[in-house]
């Protein structure tokens, strides 16, 4: 199997795992028949590891809807006051999925990057953008540990296929409950950690939040392989999973490169400042932490508000 498919299954399963220690999965690509088999693939393992689909969610969906309140049309109804269940209450410890994510409103996205680290549950982003669009805010893909990228077609299934009747389909339906007890026990050495964290730097990733949601997916491939240690395999397919789809830049580019493609970007589009709820948040440089406490210790004290997207690289 070529290693792109590899790393859907890979990535569909330690989703499945762990949605709320990953945060969820990025999935760009356009509707059809290949996302329909992600899709599909991610109910399988969702329900091997005994955890219900996902609740979905359109993009036009009014942020209100996400919390708990007063509704009204039912107390209306019913001469009672009645209180809403928001959508984040009901997905708590599961998945929603956003159809359309790129056209989700600003403070519906706003809402979710605060929701996910306060709700305990994961999204499944479903982004149809260009290659060239702006497509979600930082914001909230920072939260979305995973990343899949399925519109370069080069390597990746015939859409004839069901990725369900695959042998290695079957092979994760029964890794995944084994992996879902055991990947936090998974060890991991100060090395690997450091790598991880050097990795970030050089991908223009300098927040904690990637830093620990890499390390997490490292021991969930770990688990679901039947390893005690996260050994290199694991790092390098947690590298490609979490830090290269939000990749800044790539390794070996220069600043002065960096800055003449925000230039660029700068000149084709105006963001008002009015448009969002959240602020930028300090792109400051973390020193590579020790242990495995000292960067989930970071990443707990990472500020919430972050605002503006980068230009990122497709993720092949």
């Amino acid at each position: 199997m070529n290693p792109r498919t590899e790393d859907v299954f890979f990535a569909v399963a330690a989703v499945a795992v762990a949605p709320r220690a990953l945060g969820g999965l990025w999935l760009r690509g356009w509707a059809g028949p290949r996302r329909d088999a992600v899709l599909e693939l991610l109910e399988l393992f969702l329900q091997s590891a005994n955890q219900p689909k996902p609740l979905r969610l359109a993009h036009h969906t009014e942020a209100e809807q996400l919390h708990d309140g007063f509704d009204l049309t039912s107390t209306l109804q019913t001469g009672k006051p009645a209180v809403r269940t928001g959508l984040a209450s009901r997905a708590h410890g599961g998945l929603l999925q956003l159809s359309m994510a790129e056209r989700a409103s600003r403070s519906l996205q706003s809402q979710l990057a605060v929701l996910l680290d306060e709700q305990g549950f994961g999204l499944v982003a479903c982004d149809e953008s260009l290659p060239d669009e702006a497509g979600l805010m930082t914001a909230l893909t920072d939260r979305l540990g995973l990343g899949l990228d399925l519109r370069n077609e080069e390597g990746l299934w015939s859409i004839e296929e069901r990725l369900t009747g695959d042998e290695l389909a079957g092979h994760f339906v029964q890794m995944i409950p084994k992996a879902a007890k055991r990947w936090q026990a998974v060890a991991v050495s100060e090395e690997a950690l450091k790598s991880l964290t050097l990795a970030a730097g050089q991908l223009g990733l300098h927040s904690m939040r990637p830093v620990l949601q890499s390390l997490h997916a490292a021991k969930i491939v770990a688990a679901l392989q039947g390893h005690t240690n996260v050994e290199d395999e694991d790092l390098g397919l947690s590298v490609r999973l979490c830090l290269l789809p939000r990749a800044t830049r790539l390794p070996g580019q220069t600043g002065q490169d960096v800055n003449d493609e925000a230039d660029d970007q700068a000149d084709d589009q105006t963001v008002s400042s009015d448009d969002s709820q959240i602020e930028d948040e300090p792109d400051t440089r973390a020193e590579p932490p020790h242990s495995v406490e000292q960067a989930e210790s970071a990443e707990s004290h990472e500020p919430v508000d972050e605002q503006q997207d980068a230009p990122m690289p497709d993720a092949s």
